[in-house]
């Protein structure tokens, strides 16, 4: 059964669809019949992270937990893209506040939590569309602007990020103790 949201301050349904590389893609909220298809995804995107982090990160299978709370919550959203009649990439998205401290200017800002597309599909604009569908999103909550978090050691991903106007804000640092 698919879950459907209440917008309350939007008509903000996303539904694209357009051609890339040699088939047909389409962009849309993730519904609840999606979950498994998605947990499939986010356990390869838990054993990218695992190789790339092996101290931090572990690979794991998602029990579909994750993807339903997202689909259900009112100030997220999971944006999945379909390519080949399957689902090949998604997109975690939240709405979030700055703290409330008197030395920070306050903003309303969007997270992208997320972002995997299966290796056999990449290099077709999907992240890309995925992305601009987040923007979109944003956009439609009159937020000021979208952060995210990646890992230092995916070089690919910071690049990706860079074309899409992403900008370093602030560096994460750690030390073992």
């Amino acid at each position: 059964m698919a879950a459907h949201k209440c917008y309350k301050d939007t008509a903000y349904h996303p539904h694209h669809q357009g051609r890339m590389g040699s088939g047909f893609m389409s962009i849309r909220l993730a519904t609840l019949d999606d979950v498994a298809a998605v947990s499939a995804l986010y356990g390869e995107f838990f054993a990218f992270h695992a190789e790339l982090q092996p101290g931090y990160s572990r690979a794991t299978k998602e029990t579909g937990s994750y993807p339903a709370h997202i689909i259900t919550s009112e100030n997220e959203d999971l944006i999945v893209a379909e390519a080949d009649a399957a689902i090949v990439g998604f997109l975690h998205i939240l709405e979030d506040t700055t703290p409330p401290y008197d030395s920070v200017v306050p903003h309303r800002f969007a997270e992208c939590v997320d972002l995997f597309v299966a290796p056999e599909h990449r290099k077709r604009g999907i992240a890309a569309a995925l992305l601009n569908t987040a923007k979109n999103w944003a956009k439609s909550r009159r937020l000021d602007y979208i952060e995210l978090k990646v890992v230092a050691g995916n070089k690919n991903a910071i690049h990706f990020y860079s074309r899409q106007g992403f900008h370093t804000a602030m560096h994460t640092m750690r030390t073992p103790l």
